[in-house]
């Protein structure tokens, strides 16, 4: 389907003939805790060529619509979308608002070599650090592996969760000289909390993507560059 398309970054309420060409980065199923086998929705982030990013929802009645039709990773073209405010505690995206799929929008295959593959928002840890712990969206961080736990079981109200600590260190520095290679680790959609008094970085479950030696622009550029910090993970899955 030919163009023109609009920008992701240009759009907002009051509007919904959208006509979009992006990419799926990222898409996962929300689930409760208590019922984690049972979706209520399906959530994804879409990437254009521009390097705008919105986050787009796949309500209930429309999953059996949609399940089948959209992958990670592939093009689409995507029409007609209710717009709403961005608001919640897990936002993926910095939009002000976010897409929600109704029984308008239509999706089509596409194809294109520009749009990115993964579509990082890359945040130092001085950056993360300066939330104290406390924000309504997921960030992407890139690092260094200096350290990793033994997997523990914690339990929470109630709830025993299984837990496994990382440490990751965004300054080049710390490898200077040193003869063994250390892998460069990129953590994507993570929440940001206090634990133990540090501000550190927890995985969230289904939406959260971590990276090991990732072949892209923006880890080969880390590996040759120097950006300084260090931010302690706490990656962990329910129990």
């Amino acid at each position: 389907m030919a163009g023109p398309f609009d920008k992701v970054s240009a759009i907002h309420p009051g509007k919904e003939s959208w006509r979009l060409r992006v990419r799926v980065v990222r898409l996962w199923e929300m689930c409760s805790i208590v019922d984690p086998t049972n979706p209520f929705a399906i959530d994804m982030v879409l990437l254009d060529v521009e390097g705008g990013k919105i986050q787009a929802t796949i309500r209930k009645p429309m999953m059996k619509k949609f399940r089948n039709v959209i992958s990670e990773g592939e093009v689409y073209t995507m029409l007609n979308f209710a717009v709403i405010k961005n608001v919640g505690s897990y936002r993926a995206c910095r939009h002000e608002f976010k897409l929600l799929f109704s029984a308008k929008t239509k999706v089509f295959p596409a194809q294109s070599d520009v749009i990115p593959t993964v579509g990082l928002s890359l945040m130092t840890t001085e950056q993360i650090a300066k939330t104290n712990g406390e924000s309504n969206y997921l960030f992407d961080l890139m690092g260094i592996l200096t350290a990793v736990s033994a997997e523990k079981v914690v339990e929470t109200d109630g709830r025993k969760t299984r837990m496994m600590e990382m440490e990751l260190m965004d300054d080049n520095d710390y490898i200077v000289g040193r003869c063994y290679p250390l892998p460069v680790v990129v953590v994507q959609l993570f929440k940001v909390r206090l634990y133990k008094g540090n501000v550190v970085l927890q995985n969230v479950n289904n939406t959260s993507r971590i990276m090991w030696n990732p072949d892209t622009s923006d880890a080969n550029e880390f590996r040759n560059g120097k950006v300084n910090g260090g931010m302690e993970l706490a990656s962990v899955t329910n129990q």
